[in-house]
């Protein structure tokens, strides 16, 4: 006889969900009066620089509700620093699901409050954060505008603060990125060793990953995979400090390609499965679609065709959707490969044929001379700041040699005088 189930008391059920449901309710009453006392205190003081707001706030920069919260208080005492602070926090929320037009749209509000404010940290914060979503989005042109006036007016400022350095530092750290995506790997490592020597002086744990992990990228396309691996590992070491799961995904995909590079094929895939997991669960769509096709390409590398095929169109299809060009083009070249393998050389040269035609639209030579031009120009402001600088100290030293002659003459004049006397 089959075992019987025991049906459990309709009404008893109810209360236990019941239940349920108030502790739950409770729990989430307490976090929020305990949150709004928080605001309550932060506005006590009257203390709204950005980078004390953000050490206050860090916990809960990813809740979205609570960041409106923050912000309607900001708008209730009139604080823009508030307001824009927020604003930027939720614009980050959306870059990090993907949403990017909605992204953009939250940080172009906090940047016209950090205007409206003259809030100089802010300001840099917003362009630079701008700057981000336009890299994700492969529109070199735009994200170079906005990390380079983050750079300009970070650095106008004479005797920067801790954050502002930190700024720069950020700044920096996506200029490389840029030159990265234009195949300028010695430009990329200047920047990326500029910006790590701040993280290092600051001792920012996520800064440092994020460096190392960029330098590794720049030596590996130089072919320099010993080092590239070095530097991908000591970012995860600093992901692993701080319990960065993103950080994890995007060093563990790295990792994996050098493994793929060296034929260590199942060291690779046991890397990107775990990947996957943790991409899938963060929800950032540019780094699941980067997982699926470094998955794919190492299913392809061992022959496992038909998982590799899957693997390759899951992330082609997200690439597409979310418009991330860069792994849409890989999507299109490893399909291409993996046809030419399963002899059907005419979806092999289709594929092939795509990921071409859209690496030459978002690399084309208007966007390569534009850069270039804003690279010379920025370099050449930059020295003409230093012949600026070093005029001004030349004016102040023959004015001091001025003064000192008009004293030494004054004296003789007067030891005459007393001569004569």
């Amino acid at each position: 006889m089959p075992e019987k189930r025991l049906n459990p008391n309709p009404l008893l059920r109810l209360q236990t969900i019941l239940f349920l449901l108030a502790v739950t309710q409770l729990g989430f009453s307490q976090d929020t009066n305990s949150y709004k006392q928080l605001i309550e205190s932060f506005v006590e003081k009257e203390q709204y620089d950005y980078h004390i707001m953000d050490s206050v706030f860090t916990p809960y920069q990813n809740d979205t509700i609570k960041m409106r919260t923050l912000y309607n208080k900001g708008v209730e005492v009139n604080s823009l620093e508030i307001q824009g602070y927020a604003l930027n926090m939720i614009g980050i929320k959306y870059r990090n699901i993907s949403q990017y037009n909605k992204a953009i749209d939250y940080h172009l509000e906090g940047l016209n409050l950090a205007k409206k404010a003259n809030d100089i940290d802010l300001e840099v914060v917003s362009y630079n954060m701008l700057g981000v979503v336009y890299r994700r989005l492969d529109l070199i042109r735009a994200a170079l505008d906005y990390h380079k006036q983050a750079l300009d007016l970070a650095e106008s400022v004479e005797n920067p603060s801790l954050g502002l350095q930190h700024s720069i530092a950020v700044s920096q750290n996506s200029m490389g990125n840029i030159y990265l995506a234009l195949k300028q790997y010695d430009l990329a490592l200047n920047m990326f060793n500029k910006s790590l020597i701040i993280e290092q002086h600051m001792d920012n744990k996520l800064g440092l990953a994020i460096n190392h992990q960029n330098i590794g990228y720049a030596l590996e396309e130089k072919g320099n995979l010993d080092d590239a691996l070095t530097n991908y590992q000591t970012s995860l070491r600093y992901n692993n400090l701080i319990n960065s799961d993103v950080g994890r995904v995007i060093c563990y995909n790295s990792i994996a390609k050098i493994y793929i590079k060296r034929e260590k094929y199942e060291e690779a895939l046991r890397l990107l499965h775990e990947a996957l997991d943790k991409a899938l669960a963060s929800g950032d769509q540019f780094y699941v679609a980067t997982t699926y096709n470094n998955l794919g390409w190492a299913q392809l590398s061992v022959g496992k065709l038909d998982d590799a095929e899957a693997n390759l169109k899951k992330g082609l299809s997200i690439a597409q959707e979310f418009n991330l060009k860069s792994d849409e083009i890989a999507s299109f070249s490893h399909l291409s490969d993996l046809y030419s393998k399963m002899d059907n050389y005419q979806l092999a040269f289709e594929y092939y044929k795509k990921s071409e035609n859209l690496d030459k639209i978002i690399s084309n030579e208007r966007n390569i001379q534009y850069v270039n031009d804003l690279i010379l120009k920025y370099e050449s402001e930059k020295k003409n700041s230093k012949i600026k600088a070093l005029a001004n100290e030349n004016e102040i030293v023959k004015l001091k040699l001025e003064e000192n002659r008009k004293m030494y003459f004054v004296g003789l004049g007067g030891l005459l005088l007393i001569i004569i006397i």
